[in-house]
């Protein structure tokens, strides 16, 4: 029964709960962005694959509807259950259960809409492809729909510190929506079967978490539907900054192949998809951790701990900093060989497109990092006032150097914007954590001497592995293994903290191998 009580929280237990759930539906993700692409391309086709990249940044853009309440409901969850005032858990859950239905309606009219309109974003698109396109954009704006609203009641059992059996149904979902998208392009069901696998998706996770959620109210006495108007004034009086920073982020979040439908041609959106793909799928992995320590982070700074969250945050940056660094650093090196293998050296765009790629994937990440968990600390308004302006700086720019660099211009954009904004989060952060210059300096100093040790790292690997001739996955696995090594390697040497860490576990292991040898 401890799965419905709500006199214990552990934050430790939480977050590997959320570790080993996020990751378990990460891997299927993989499985379907790398094994599933060969596919698409087979069946589909390039220029029908690439359309539907198109319509799929339309899709995401249309997700902004969602205005970022599930966010703000799991941060005003984990302070009200930090003060253990369950009455606040239940007015806060079903306000914003509202207000997004309500935006939720708004989004089914406005992507019906642009469904059956489709063609005017698209010129190049024959009568055919436009009905096609069009019936799998509808299905996929229902799955967006009930994804978005499933995020909400998920987030709620995050944040009541009950990840488990949301996390379970994630990955049993995650399963049966691959296997549905796998059987229907097998059967020739053309590009419906991408949305077909997101709406099986959706409906499997959505169903049984309704009904945990409402279990776990009603064992726990909160009523599951009580409103209050100073509630609801707290979540409308923060709804103009959420807009826009869900505005913001969702223009920018995938409309690299929308922008290149528009003005390019469907098969250049496939190359750059593919050429991004694995560095995607790098950031995907890091963007996770931001999810699964926010409700505890939420929960740490609500309890008024500002020295173990200062400790918390350093640790953090050393932590995150050196491993984005090293998987990107990887994607660099590997990337060309990768894609060569995958789906073919023709579908690739080169190996400066791969360098922009990899920075503005790096310092995006960094920016949507800071800018997310900065909310931990109650600071709503700012993250997302900043979020909405970097993003429409960013819309402009993907525009304007599209038009004069090509393909080229759109990394470059989002590099610059997110490298400037980096420095704002950065600053605002400084202003909750009140940093000493002492600690300043040695975060500072630490950070310089892993980006330059990595720089110099990659160059020769770079250079050493375009030399060598991979003739399939097993010699690329095992050179992969070496170029991992020798970039840990390099990490760990030039982090303290890292290295720290190795020695203190390999110390552990030496010390259990004498108990057992004596």
């Amino acid at each position: 029964m401890s799965q419905f009580k709500l006199d214990s929280p552990s934050r430790r237990k939480t977050v590997k709960i959320l570790i080993v759930g996020n990751y378990s539906v990460m891997v299927i993700d993989i499985i379907q962005g790398l094994a599933f692409v060969p596919l698409y391309l087979n069946y589909l086709g390039e220029r029908l694959y690439g359309l539907w990249l198109g319509t799929g940044g339309i899709i995401a853009v249309l997700a902004f509807l969602d205005m970022g309440i599930a966010t703000l409901v799991i941060q005003r969850i984990s302070r009200e259950y930090g003060k253990k005032n369950f009455d606040g858990i239940s007015t806060y859950f079903f306000s914003g259960l509202l207000i997004n239905a309500f935006f939720m309606s708004i989004l089914f009219i406005a992507g019906y809409v642009l469904s059956i309109n489709l063609e005017s974003f698209f010129k190049q698109m024959s009568p055919e492809e436009t009905e096609v396109l069009a019936e799998a954009f509808q299905v996929a704006l229902v799955a967006l729909i009930l994804g978005l609203m499933n995020n909400l009641i998920e987030g709620t059992l995050n944040a009541l510190q009950k990840p488990l059996f949301g996390k379970i149904i994630q990955i049993i979902a995650a399963t049966l929506g691959l296997i549905t998208t796998y059987i229907m392009l097998v059967k020739r069901e053309t590009v419906m079967a991408i949305p077909a696998g997101m709406m099986v998706r959706t409906v499997v996770s959505i169903l049984p978490n309704i009904v945990y959620l409402f279990l776990l109210f009603s064992k726990n006495h909160i009523k599951m539907f009580t409103i209050r108007w100073v509630t609801m004034k707290d979540y409308l009086l923060l709804t103009p900054n959420l807009l826009l920073s869900k505005v913001g982020s969702s223009l920018v979040g995938n409309i690299e192949p929308t922008l290149i439908n528009m003005f390019l041609t469907p098969e250049i959106a496939v190359y750059f998809s593919v050429t991004k793909k694995a560095g995607g799928l790098i950031k995907t992995i890091l963007d996770r951790v931001g999810g699964v320590l926010y409700p505890s982070m939420a929960h740490l700074f609500a309890d008024s701990m500002l020295e173990k969250f200062r400790g918390f945050c350093i640790k953090l940056i050393n932590l995150l900093l050196p491993i984005s660094l090293l998987g990107f650093s990887a994607f660099v090196i590997l990337n060309k060989a990768f894609v060569g293998l995958w789906v073919g050296t023709e579908n690739y765009l080169g190996d400066l497109m791969t360098v922009l790629i990899a920075l503005s994937l790096i310092l995006s990440y960094y920016s949507n990092t800071l800018s997310y968990l900065l909310s931990t600390t109650g600071d709503i308004k700012f993250p997302n006032n900043a979020v909405f302006f970097e993003s429409m700086i960013k819309l402009v720019l993907l525009y304007l150097l599209l038009k004069f660099f090509g393909v080229y211009g759109l990394p470059i954009a989002i590099a610059a914007t997110s490298g400037v904004f980096v420095a704002l989060y950065i600053w605002r952060w400084n202003g909750h954590l009140k940093l000493d210059s002492q600690q300043k300096k040695i975060l500072f100093k630490t950070t310089s001497k892993i980006l330059l040790a990595l720089i110099v790292a990659t160059t020769v690997l770079y250079y050493i592995v375009s030399a060598i001739t991979l003739h399939g996955f097993l010699e690329f696995f095992l050179v992969g293994v070496l170029v991992f090594v020798t970039l840990v390697i390099t990490t760990v040497l030039f982090n303290a903290q890292i290295k720290s860490f190795f020695t203190q576990r390999i110390q552990l292991i030496k010390t259990y191998a004498k108990s057992k040898r004596y």
